[in-house]
């Protein structure tokens, strides 16, 4: 009932919303209101930022964040499966090292640390954008390894009135549609996006589990996501603005068996509410931004195999202010505080637990020349659980020659706290659990601008983790969690892109390679010495791909590769996974009639009907095929 409530509410209030919309218009101008970037960015303004453009997001609108950015970008997913659970990971860390944040707020689980990529639409994503290494200093928790921010576009104040309407279906049942509406004008803009899967997931494999690896067809491994996302902006005046949305999505799928295990009844189920609102009022030198977030999560697991059926429930709130002030054109300081207080409530946790985190932070970047940047940040976290002294980062980018070639250093310290699992879980959590600390350094070349000349970036960095959680078979016969080792990760990236119009044709590219070494330097465990100076499972040491597009007379041919290298997936490194290549095409046709914009598209993926597996025992499906069509005012 509750969730029929909210749906109905965010219905109405569109069409007041609407109502206002389309009154007709007075005299009354007022300029338009400037928007603020990520705190990433401003907080590490000389890091080179890895943006998903508009046709990347457009040409993976059937998927989830996880299927883009397994094809689009250098990071490494792992994936559970077509209808499974996906994760991240960069430079080297784990999942919970990398911070997703939506429109400024962390939804990484409270619980687990990590965000489940494979629940987040793609069509509900306006604008992507990655930036690796450490960024405790500006995100706090759970941003050892980086931040993949996920924001609203900026709202134009522009009168206008967009519809878009979308549909697709191909292999193994899936099928699925969207629906965006877009409204405006000079005072007020209102974005609603409605979106529906399904797919049954029955792909055939060879199940090398069992011997003479018979083909098999995927069971219980279903899947059904609707949701809708709901965006207004307010221009309250020609130097402030006030937005404010909503995200509703719920998710059921089934829990496919392992290769190893002959059928599975297991389920999961999955709710979420995302609100926020910002208020941001800017003048000649400074902006100020107020801020709030809301979130619920609810999941329910069961087995009918087992009779286990289990209900977890996550809430998540956020109170921020921001400040950014212009001292002088070359001088720039940053300042704010937020405050976090999360809660869950799980059968294994003996009822409630919640825990908040205060975080002051400030930085200033100073350009002495048109060559020259430095940039300065700190962090103080005080809360309910152990948190470091204070966070430092300090970068400078220097311009050796103009648009050919410049250099970038920068370093830091870096925190992250343990989960209310960790903590609180029965049996094997530890309320006594230190946060993990270490620091980050990194030093590149950035070489052209990708127009005139290729865009060319290359990175060395370091990364060493003290006080790494791990959860270990402990002497009671069940899993315990534990500050036991010491992590070091160290590697090389290298991203290039190039875009380029010749004659009627627009070519872009884009190309990466990261090789990551990332290893157990220090163990306390008495059994694991032999996981020391070993890569740790599910990172693989060299991955890569690259992407390539063509545009000439409406049409768009898109080749995409991806190279993983070996995962091991034991500690000791005596068992692994093969590398493999996988690749994707994808062409789209657009037609225009009168205002009316027509485009018809067909995926290939897994082009080359690999065979592989990104977990142990988790099958991936061969070569597939999906088609679709859109139509847009």
């Amino acid at each position: 009932m509750k969730k029929a409530i909210i749906v109905c509410l965010l219905i109405l209030s569109n069409q007041l919303c609407l109502a206002f919309i389309f009154l007709p218009d007075d005299t009354m101008a007022i300029r338009s209101v400037t928007i603020t970037s990520n705190r990433p960015e401003i907080f590490s303004p000389a890091r080179p930022t890895f943006e998903i453009d508009s046709a990347a997001i457009s040409r993976n609108q059937y998927s989830s964040l996880g299927s883009l950015l397994r094809k689009e970008s250098p990071v490494h997913i792992k994936s559970y499966g077509m209808a499974g659970s996906s994760t991240v990971s960069i430079r080297g860390l784990e999942p919970r090292h990398t911070q997703i944040s939506w429109n400024g707020y962390n939804i990484n689980s409270t619980s687990l640390g990590v965000s489940d990529l494979s629940l987040i639409p793609t069509y509900f994503l306006e604008s992507i954008s990655i930036m690796r290494g450490e960024l405790s200093t500006a995100c706090g928790t759970s941003s050892p390894g980086g931040v993949i921010s996920m924001n609203v576009g900026t709202p134009g104040f522009k009168k206008d009135l967009k519809i878009d309407l979308y549909a697709f279906a191909g292999s193994y049942k899936n099928s699925g549609t969207g629906f965006t509406l877009i409204a405006a004008n000079k005072f007020i803009e209102s974005k609603s996006r409605f979106y529906f899967q399904s797919s049954k997931n029955d792909f055939s494999f060879y199940n090398t589990a069992v011997a003479g690896a018979p083909e098999q067809e995927m069971t219980n491994a279903e899947l059904t996501n609707i949701g809708l996302t709901q965006d207004f902006s307010f221009k309250l005046s020609n130097t402030s603005y006030l937005s404010a949305g909503v995200w509703y999505q719920n998710t059921e799928r089934g829990i496919p068996p392992l290769m190893t295990i002959p059928s599975s009844e297991a389920g999961q189920k999955d709710s979420l509410i995302r609100t926020y609102v910002r208020y941001q009022k800017h003048t000649g030198k400074s902006i100020l931004t107020l801020g709030g977030a809301w979130f619920s999560e609810d999941q329910k697991y069961w087995d009918d195999a087992t009779g286990l059926n289990t209900q977890y429930n996550v809430r998540n709130g956020y109170l921020n202010a921001d400040l950014r002030y212009h001292i002088s054109p070359a001088i720039v300081l940053n300042t704010g505080i937020m405050y976090n207080n999360c809660g869950a409530s799980f059968d294994e946790y003996n009822g409630h637990q919640s825990r908040s985190i205060t975080s002051l932070f400030a930085g200033s970047t100073f350009s002495p020349n048109k060559r020259t940047e430095f940039s300065i940040s700190i962090r103080k976290e005080f809360g309910t659980i152990e948190t470091p002294t204070i966070l430092a980062h300090i970068e400078s980018k220097y311009t050796v020659i103009a648009d050919k070639l410049s250099v970038m250093v920068s370093g830091g310290n870096v925190f992250n706290a343990p989960t209310l699992n960790d903590l609180f879980w029965t049996p094997g959590g530890n309320p006594e659990l230190e946060s993990e600390k270490g620091y980050g350094a990194e030093l590149g070349l950035i070489l052209g601008n990708g127009i005139k000349l290729p865009n060319l970036q290359i990175s060395y960095y370091i990364n060493k983790i003290d006080n790494w959680i791990k959860w270990y078979p402990g002497p009671n016969g069940y899993y315990e969690a534990a500050n036991i080792k010491q992590v070091n990760a160290h590697g090389l990236e290298v991203t290039g892109s190039y875009s380029r119009v010749i004659s009627h044709y627009q070519l872009n590219g884009r190309i990466w390679y990261n090789w990551c070494r990332s290893v157990t330097s220090k163990t306390d465990e008495p059994y694991s010495s032999s996981s020391i100076d070993k890569q740790l499972i599910y990172i693989p040491e060299h991955s890569g791909g690259m992407q390539l597009s063509i545009s000439v007379s409406g049409f768009t041919f898109a080749y995409n590769q991806s190279y993983t290298g070996y995962q091991y997936v034991k500690s000791d490194n005596t068992q692994w996974l093969d590398p493999y290549l996988i690749g994707s095409f994808n062409i789209q046709k657009t037609f225009t009639i009168n205002n009316f914009h027509i485009s018809v598209f067909g995926d290939v993926n897994n082009l080359f009907d690999e065979t592989y597996q990104i977990i142990a025992w988790r099958p991936m499906p061969g070569r597939w095929y999906l088609a679709g069509i859109r139509l847009s005012i």
